[in-house]
């Protein structure tokens, strides 16, 4: 009869040499990162996939050739690459052995143990890399549906809906209607008129629901419909960013946020937002939601077929870059982690936008500084730089050079 001992051995191999199990681990789970915000008591915990497999198993040889079969594990071990461990619980597993082993040999027991770790081999691929475009356009939509998710216009504490919808559009939100109005680029995207109707569609539709209000403002500012079209995308950028620059995009909104400090204090008594302030503060942050995915949108189809637009000097971008990126931040700011989607997408989109302007737009570090003895044509320069004088353009419009005949100072310049 079996000892209960033996009965406990579980036959085991790798790469083909065999040895018996008395026992061992497997590090099991998932990979996270957790993120934690200044000032804010709700983290946020991200979920970055299935964790490492590691494997450790304490494991013997014995017998009258436990000394040739040890030798044949050191060499298995010592071998480097991955190889099939056969796990005795676990079953075929592709693995690399990632400890040192220690293998202790006694004389007078024929025996030989050692532990080892072994790690998922896993499989070599090419990183995948993300569409960069697509990418934000995508976080683009997924804004602006967290925005008309987290909106919450109600009218159960309005009793006369009208007077409501007057002191919205006399209010400081008319102020964001104005801004609208009196921005080219609605225009030049055919948008002229839904702007200039979207005082009275909110009228209508903001007593209806939160989504008929939000949906009015998408219809009118969106930029959805422009996508497969040719336009000078760099300057939409630049026209949006200057928009949600404005003062009046967030005064409403201050106001919330002023009464919620207050509130928050101890001294919500003195300072309450009224009803008319927060809707108003909440159609602000649809306007800029869908602003910042026009204005993400953009950056995502500059430089590209559809761009029509002239190249931007070097510093047009890197200022374009900023405004971008200190437009997402400042809804960040106003939006707080207590949304924590709406923060998320805001967050992933601030990503995305800074590596489409660092890998495809700017190139930063592809660019060069030349500093000629003393001014002399750019297709000079062009020529020296790339030996095509006919790039002469490249310079001028990155340098903003007033004179192509006469370039001098700094000039900045492509590698290739």
């Amino acid at each position: 009869m079996a000892s209960p001992f033996k009965i406990r051995l579980r036959k085991a191999s790798f790469k083909g040499v065999s040895f018996e199990v008395t026992g061992g681990s497997v590090t099991i789970g998932r990979r996270t990162q957790v993120h934690e915000y200044p000032q804010r008591d709700t983290p946020y915990t991200e979920d970055l996939g299935k964790a490492t497999r590691t494997y450790t198993v304490n494991g013997f040889v014995i017998g009258d050739d436990f000394i040739g079969h040890s030798k044949r594990l050191i060499e298995t071990f010592e071998s480097g690459g991955t190889g099939i461990l056969v796990h005795p619980w676990l079953g075929r597993v592709k693995v690399v052995a990632t400890s040192q082993p220690q293998i202790t040999w006694s004389l007078e027991k024929r025996y030989a143990s050692f532990s080892v770790t072994f790690t998922e081999a896993g499989e070599l691929t090419n990183p995948y890399i993300k569409d960069l475009g697509s990418w934000i356009r995508g976080l683009a939509d997924n804004l602006v549906s967290k925005a008309l998710d987290a909106l919450g216009i109600t009218m159960d504490d309005i009793g006369n809906a009208q007077d409501f919808v007057d002191s919205i559009m006399d209010g400081s939100f008319a102020n964001v209607l104005g801004c609208l109005e009196g921005c080219q680029l609605f225009a030049v995207f055919g948008l002229a008129d839904s702007v200039a109707n979207l005082a009275s569609d909110l009228a209508a539709s903001v007593t209806e629901s939160h989504e008929a209000a939000g949906s009015a403002v998408i219809n009118a500012i969106g930029l959805d419909s422009a996508v497969d079209a040719v336009h000078d995308w760099k300057q939409a950028g630049h026209d949006i960013a200057e928009l949600l620059g404005n003062s009046a995009m967030t005064a409403d909104s201050e106001k919330v946020y002023a009464a919620e400090l207050a509130s928050e204090s101890g001294e919500g008594a003195s300072v309450q937002a009224s009803t008319s302030e927060q809707a108003g503060a909440a159609l602000e942050g649809m306007t800029r939601a869908v602003l910042l995915s026009d204005l993400a949108g953009s950056v995502s189809y500059m430089g590209t077929s559809s761009d029509s637009g002239q190249e931007m000097s070097f510093e047009e971008l890197l200022e374009l870059r900023d405004d971008t990126l200190d437009a997402i931040e400042n809804e960040m700011i106003i939006q707080g982690t207590d949304r924590g989607d709406l923060y998320q997408t805001l967050s992933d989109l601030y990503d995305a936008t800074w590596q489409r302007f660092e890998q495809d737009l700017l190139k930063e570090n592809s660019v060069i500084t030349a500093v000629p003895s003393e001014p002399e044509p750019a297709l000079v320069l062009a020529y020296d730089q790339w030996g095509d004088a006919s790039r002469d353009d490249e310079i001028v419009t990155r340098n903003r050079v007033p004179n192509p005949l006469f370039t001098g100072g700094v000039v900045r310049m492509t590698e290739n």
